[in-house]
């Protein structure tokens, strides 16, 4: 897996909710019910969407170029975590987070492997030595280097933000939108809006987004509205410089040796 393919997913995953809406608590509760119109119920998502600080997406992506598990949250703040699994895996394939101007990554020992061009003039010793530093733990993303295509991921997920959101929430609503009766999802009373494309879930409580799903495929994002606003810095997290530098040390060691020799 590519990060080209994780940025696709990320797409993905901001056009399911574009395609419908989100949201949080405000101070004056919307409510919606089954009688309205698929207009109304979307423009009252719209509106609690404006008051949201915090929300949380996680579900199951199929795309071109990825297939398995995300979690996404984002703030007001345009701060975000990210975590992707391919597959059917436990263990994410990557993670990112965004928080304080600065952007932190984690990536499993083969997504990183995958991400080492072939035909590099390093060493497979050296090769499987970086892997080992650099794997399963958190590093700040620098801005230049080998590594710094993945900024291309970072873009996408800026333009995950709740500001994005909110402006198109409840805007060009299809003609064809459909409500169907008042259900039960994921333990909260909704009311389902089919759009041309996906099922958007609005909680009839408070007018939260609770579920979209893409029609004919498995695509599902449940939204969850967590109760801290923050997106914190991982912990123990180093520079590339600070995992590197002992065997970059070695390495320098090795080949004066050598030269020497």
């Amino acid at each position: 897996m590519a990060t080209k393919s994780i940025a696709t997913a990320s797409v993905c995953a901001a056009a399911l909710i574009l395609a419908g809406c989100s949201s949080s608590s405000s101070s004056s509760t919307p409510k919606v019910n089954d009688s309205m119109t698929a207009k109304q119920i979307l423009q009252a998502a719209a509106k609690e969407m404006g008051a949201t600080q915090i929300v949380q997406m996680k579900g199951q992506l199929a795309t071109s170029g990825f297939n398995g598990q995300m979690d996404l949250t984002i703030n007001r703040q345009k701060e975000y975590s990210v975590s992707m699994t391919q597959g059917t895996g436990t263990t994410p394939s990557i993670q990112l987070v965004g928080t304080g101007g600065k952007t932190y990554f984690n990536m499993s020992s083969a997504f990183l492997s995958s991400q080492i061009p072939s035909g590099s003039s390093i060493t497979a010793a050296v090769e499987q030595a970086i892997v080992a530093a650099m794997s399963d733990r958190w590093l700040e993303l620098p801005v230049s280097g080998p590594l710094s295509n993945l900024g291309s991921l970072k873009s996408v997920t800026d333009s995950l933000n709740l500001q994005s959101l909110t402006k198109q929430i409840g805007t060009n609503i299809p003609i064809s939108a459909t409500v169907g009766s008042q259900t039960t999802v994921n333990g909260r009373a909704v009311v389902p809006v089919s759009l041309s494309d996906s099922t958007v879930d609005v909680a009839t409580s408070n007018a939260q987004v609770v579920r979209v799903g893409q029609s004919g495929t498995t695509n599902v994002l449940n939204l969850t509205y967590p109760s801290s606003t923050t997106i914190p810095v991982p912990a123990g997290a180093k520079t590339i410089r600070q995992a590197l530098g002992p065997i970059l040390a070695a390495a320098f060691t090795a080949g004066v040796a050598q030269a020497a020799g």
